[in-house]
């Protein structure tokens, strides 16, 4: 497959939740029991004396969900986005076109000249798609269930933008898009930009948080360290809130994140027994929450859920997981299901997985390989 830039979108996060209520506090009863799992395991690990010493590997849960897959013979598709299943809008690189995939029938719309990165939406005839034009402006181009509307922004890309473009549909009334020169907000008719606060920011994320307040997550190196940071809107500037600091050459991943609005630190880490990856929940800028998984998972291709006790994983595992190591997995807020197991790409290839999760009740996955599109579709037993 060709990605041609469509390897920007590697790092787009297109999920802009609207504010949340007050985040659990951290040690509810779904926590004790996932802690006690992770003891449980870790006590099998000890032997005594000369003993043999049996390991005990993780214990998924049966499938919570029932899958379908659908098959669409085109390319080309960089984003997914959908309200319910009846019908799904899928971003055409190629052919710079929204296309709607309903009822086994695939429809396009064409949204004009523009190189077109992500896109988010609210409702069906409320649907967001970031752009850059001919000229290198990065462009608002909003669906409205019939056509389209374009807001430029004023802010222009650089012809060589690597892999970050983060964007975020808030309401129908506003719309946020990042680049490497500056943040652009869309409020009614009226562009709004935003510098930097240094020149050490490069955005991977930009969301709503669950306090009310626009944020957004960079990274970068320095000094040897890989510095992850947050930094929020406050009255006309963005303001660093919270900052991570790591050697670069640590043995364990550490990754900046969030889901739903809230931030969190996803970390991959092993033993001598099993890969660990573990989600360090923020709150007010502190860890309150930590939620471990020692089931052999090696790093995640892409998380969505409503909460974390509700997310929907693509993950690389060990061969003990999934023989093809890569498929679907189903977080409760106390045990890991094992929903999809994935094909393995061909030789020399990797297929980019897009997961999105419209409810608590619906998962979709897209996926191409060298001339059809998948869309997997999961809806809950």
């Amino acid at each position: 497959m060709n990605y041609l830039k469509c390897k920007v979108c590697f790092g787009t996060y297109t999920n802009c939740p609207s504010s949340q209520a007050s985040p659990n506090k951290s040690f509810n009863l779904r926590t004790l029991l996932s802690f006690l799992s992770v003891l449980y395991s870790l006590i099998l690990f000890i032997g005594c004396g000369d003993e043999t010493v049996t390991v005990k590997s993780y214990v998924f849960e049966t499938p919570r969900f029932n899958w379908r897959t659908s098959e669409i013979y085109a390319t080309g598709f960089i984003d997914l986005w959908a309200q319910d299943t009846s019908k799904i809008f899928l971003l055409d690189y190629y052919q710079r076109s929204l296309a709607m995939y309903s009822g086994g029938v695939l429809n396009r719309y064409n949204a004009g000249n523009f190189e077109m990165v992500s896109m988010s939406g609210i409702s069906q005839n409320e649907i967001m798609i970031f752009g850059v034009s001919s000229d290198t402006e990065i462009t608002f181009i909003k669906f409205n269930g019939g056509g389209f509307e374009n807001y430029p922004s004023g802010v222009n890309m650089p012809e060589s933008y690597g892999n970050t473009f983060p964007a975020c549909y808030v309401s129908s009334n506003e719309a946020w898009i990042c680049s490497k020169n500056g943040i652009a907000r869309l409020i009614g008719n009226s562009i709004t930009a935003f510098q930097y606060p240094d020149s050490f920011t490069t955005p991977s994320d930009i969301f709503k948080s669950s306090s009310g307040t626009m944020q957004f997550i960079s990274a970068g190196t320095s000094s040897g360290q890989s510095v992850q940071r947050i930094y929020e809107l406050q009255d006309t500037a963005f303001v660093k809130v919270y900052e991570m600091s790591i050697p670069e050459r640590n043995s364990s991943r550490y990754d900046l994140r969030e889901l739903n609005g809230r931030s969190y630190i996803l970390a991959y880490t092993d033993d001598e027994y099993n890969q660990i990856a573990c989600f360090r929940i923020l709150d007010g800028y502190n860890i309150s929450e930590i939620i471990c998984m020692d089931a052999g998972i090696y790093m995640f291709y892409g998380i969505a859920g409503t909460s974390f006790q509700n997310m929907a994983m693509v993950a690389i595992t060990n061969e003990t997981v999934y023989n093809s190591k890569r498929g679907i997995l189903f977080w409760d807020g106390v045990i890991l299901s094992r929903e999809l197991e994935l094909p393995p790409p061909p030789a020399f290839m990797e297929y980019r997985y897009l997961i999105r999760n419209p409810d608590n009740n619906t998962i979709l996955m897209m996926y191409a390989g060298d001339n059809t599109t998948k869309i997997l579709t999961g809806t809950r037993k």
